[in-house]
């Protein structure tokens, strides 16, 4: 007669404790360093440029001055345009047209303008 083996299967144990880290390897070389870049022209400072200037004086208090690049048409676009009003107190506010101060508006629409 044959034998016959029976297998008893336990439940299983928890699982066991993890290992430890192992260690960090070494650093990678750091890439080499750009080269620097040419250094620019030297700044001109504004009171230096050469503009095309206008100033229109309005009354004792009110006063525009405009300032363009050479040869620029009162009628073309290409002035920067700023108001500047004095106040009964003699405070001195400075406003510029269009709230910016790049050369894009036409001085003879200076009065027109919309200020801040």
């Amino acid at each position: 007669m044959a034998s016959s083996s029976i297998i008893v299967v336990g439940t299983q144990g928890p699982p066991g404790p993890t290992g430890a880290t192992g260690a960090q390897g070494p650093a990678g070389a750091t890439g080499a360093t750009g080269a620097t870049g040419a250094t620019g022209a030297p700044g001109i400072n504004e009171a230096d440029m050469a503009y095309a200037r206008r100033t229109d004086f309005v009354s004792d208090v009110l006063i525009y001055r405009g300032e363009a690049a050479p040869g620029t048409a009162d009628g073309s676009p290409g002035w920067r345009i700023h108001r500047i009003e004095i106040g009964l107190d003699g405070d001195v506010t400075e406003t510029w047209a269009g709230g910016i101060d790049t050369f894009v508006h036409i001085w003879n629409e200076r009065t027109i303008k919309v200020y801040s």
